[in-house]
């Protein structure tokens, strides 16, 4: 039998002799030469056929598109036009001409079709399901690793990348061997993507997609998180957003106790490709492939005696430099938690820029403004039950602007520069401590903001005692640290933070 893919016929089985469909009267015989088979799934966008090729035939795979938006058909066309420019065993091959666009019978609308390579197996997704999310053998991880990011070399080598990297969309052949499918987000690497000015459609798999992606900014390293995402479900079984393993608070996935079978080098390197920050990742596949090499001598190699140790958390040190190299981070692994006496004189140093600044700001900008609102009627004549003059409400809006201004700016002061590079305030810089998560990474703007408001509810609660429990407070405060080991305060044991020396 074959079918008629007219999405408004009532009958479309037909005998395979026939050319046009005995129920709507649409052509069986898509570009004289593919009758299709049988229907193999459906989703939002379309629907994917078994066809065969009547001179040839050799089974393939239809993708037909049923929502026309401008913008599906877009993606559609860009995935037409990156499978066929892209030649590897494990990207599905397509034909010069392997899109073209249906016509049925007595319609006006057009159907996109693209004529692929059928990948006989089943995505990882799939994989993992039958297998009752049992995860994958370390060996196994490696070598699939290797596998996709040889892949991934060859798509980024010819400037595009996938942009939706995840188990369902990578293909299990039943020779054992691994496929990247769903091109159709691909996108070509410009100048404009590269430098990250003006914004990349948005794609997002819940889990999988990095953040800088998610604010339309995606790049080339955007798919390594992906693929480290991807290997953290084959390895632990658990989504990457698993209650189980997922920290939404820090915004971190703590998979390593869910695979304790897993190196820790391969492990390490996993998180390097989950890093928060794009270029915090490695700059390119090549750079993975060296570091999985490298991996693999020193694991199954009883030779490999002479190389450089890991100086970093088990990651291999060549890791360690490219990677420390792009973030201008210290190249060390050595740890010493920051004396409480430093943190005490780099927030010194620091609220004076914050009174300084913040308050300078406030007392120009918010009384003037509330001032010409106060003339304008926009704002009542009396706060507090208390009339005021011209010069009495000036007063008021001169406080009430330098309250703010230190408010306003100490918050982005404190998250702006806590979430940069430098992980540190310029008072903690001049004592050379810095801001780390738990995992000695960087914390990321919406975390520092955290930690600030913690920090200030802190404050006001200490200041609201009297004076005997003020103190009391106080030694409560920064007595925390002297009872833990990370030399924590009691806003760092909040909001899963610590302070360390900056590594030489």
């Amino acid at each position: 039998m074959s079918l008629c893919i007219n999405p408004r016929c009532t009958q479309p089985d037909n005998p395979d002799s026939v050319l046009f469909c005995q129920s709507c009267g649409s052509e069986m015989l898509l570009q004289g030469r593919y009758r299709v088979l049988r229907l193999l799934g459906e989703g939002g966008f379309g629907m994917t056929y078994e066809v065969i090729g009547v001179r040839s035939s050799i089974p393939k795979v239809l993708k037909v598109l049923t929502n026309n938006t401008p913008k599906a058909v877009e993606l559609f066309q860009q995935e037409a036009q990156v499978l066929s420019q892209l030649e590897h065993p494990g990207i599905p091959k397509v034909e010069r001409d392997g899109y073209f666009v249906y016509l049925p019978r007595n319609s006006q609308e057009p159907i996109h079709c693209l004529v692929m390579e059928k990948i006989v197996g089943m995505d990882l997704e799939k994989y993992m399901l039958n297998r009752e999310m049992r995860s994958i053998e370390p060996t196994l991880a490696i070598d699939w690793l290797k596998e996709i990011v040889i892949i991934l070399d060859k798509v980024h080598s010819q400037n595009f990348f996938h942009r939706d990297i995840k188990p369902s969309n990578i293909m299990l052949r039943s020779s054992g061997e691994l496929a990247l499918i769903d091109f159709g987000t691909a996108r070509q690497v410009t100048k404009t993507v590269v430098n990250q000015q003006g914004g990349v459609t948005g794609i997002i798999s819940a889990g999988f997609t990095p953040q800088e992606q998610i604010y339309n900014n995606a790049v080339p390293q955007s798919d390594f998180f992906a693929l480290g995402r991807t290997f953290v479900y084959l390895l632990t079984g658990k989504h990457p957003i698993d209650q189980e393993i997922y920290d939404s608070f820090n915004d971190e996935v703590k998979w390593r106790q869910h695979a304790p079978q897993m190196s820790p080098k391969i492990a390490d390197l996993i998180d390097v490709m989950m890093s928060h920050k794009a270029n915090q990742r490695p700059a390119n596949a090549k750079v993975i492939l060296s570091m999985l090499a490298e991996i693999e001598r020193e694991l199954y190699s009883p030779k490999y005696v002479s190389q450089p140790k890991s100086t970093h958390n088990n990651i291999p040190e060549t890791l360690v430099n490219i990677t420390n190299k792009e973030n201008n981070q210290p190249q060390t692994s050595s740890i010493v938690y920051a004396a409480i006496w430093k943190r005490i004189f780099a927030g010194i140093i620091d609220l004076i820029i914050c009174f300084c600044c913040g308050g300078l700001t406030g007392v120009i900008v918010f009384p003037i403004f509330g001032f010409i609102l106060w003339n304008m009627r926009l704002l009542p004549s009396s706060t507090t039950g208390i009339a005021y003059s011209a010069s009495g409400s000036f007063n008021f809006f001169l406080g009430a602007g330098f309250f703010l201004g230190v408010l306003i700016f100490s918050w982005l002061y404190y998250s702006l520069t806590e979430s940069s590079k430098k992980q540190a305030t310029f008072g903690q810089r001049i004592f050379k401590i810095i801001i780390t998560d738990l995992n000695q990474k960087n914390i990321f703007f919406w975390h520092a903001t955290a930690k600030f408001i913690v920090s200030v509810i802190i404050t006001i609660l200490i200041m609201s005692f009297s004076q005997s429990l003020f103190i009391f407070g106080i030694l409560i405060y920064f007595g925390t640290a002297s009872f833990n080991k990370k030399k924590r305060t009691l806003h760092d044991i909040i909001t899963g933070t610590m302070v360390i020396n900056k590594p030489n």
